[in-house]
């Protein structure tokens, strides 16, 4: 008798679970999640989405323009964990199906020291410091970066220079902000875009 076997990977259910994974850089697993999108970014592919359910949010990879939510969509996500760099993993979706279209999750007001510990990752978030300093990414000019302190934490932010960003109306040192967004780690896990 000739007897086969597959192992099979595991099957993610929740967005924290599927965090863990990324973290530990674990790769085929699949998984299927339920959200709200709060961001989608630049429609150029791939790209990525950021998912909310209730006090966990996760970040999800899109290949494929016809699987691409919009904010505010309660969406079902279905796709694997697939490796991004060597030392990096990645949620890609291999299929959304949208449940509803709705309204996108309200920020959440956290300390620097909040987002710096992880509490804000891709989540929409509003935070208050100083900046510290400004400058453009040395990378991608289309980014500029400003580092915000606040009770002795400091957390580098990015956003896209665009009409509404552009040098002659960006905080300049000292300045007291406010600033809303969805917080994305970056490979460097000292840096938050926004």
């Amino acid at each position: 008798m000739l007897l086969a076997f597959t192992l099979l990977a595991a099957l993610i259910t929740d967005c924290a679970e599927l965090n863990a994974q990324l973290l530990n850089r674990t790769k085929g697993d699949t998984f299927v999640v339920c959200g709200t999108v709060s961001y989608v970014g630049e429609p150029k592919f791939p790209t990525f989405f950021f998912i909310e359910n209730g006090t966990i949010a996760t970040t999800i990879h899109c290949f494929h323009p016809a699987h691409l939510p919009r904010p505010g969509d309660r969406i079902k996500a279905y796709g694997y964990v697939g490796a991004y760099k060597p030392d990096f993993s990645h949620a890609v979706e291999t299929n959304v199906q949208i449940l509803a279209s709705g309204t996108i999750p309200a920020p959440r007001k956290l300390s620097l020291a909040d987002i710096a510990a992880g509490l804000g990752d891709s989540r929409v978030v509003t935070l208050t410091g100083r900046i510290y300093a400004s400058f453009l990414d040395e990378i991608d000019s289309n980014y500029h970066w400003l580092a915000v302190e606040d009770l002795g934490t400091t957390l580098f932010v990015a956003f896209i220079r665009d009409a509404r960003y552009n040098d002659a109306n960006l905080p300049r040192h000292g300045d007291l902000v406010e600033l809303t967004g969805v917080c994305r780690r970056t490979v460097h896990y000292n840096r938050r875009r926004l």
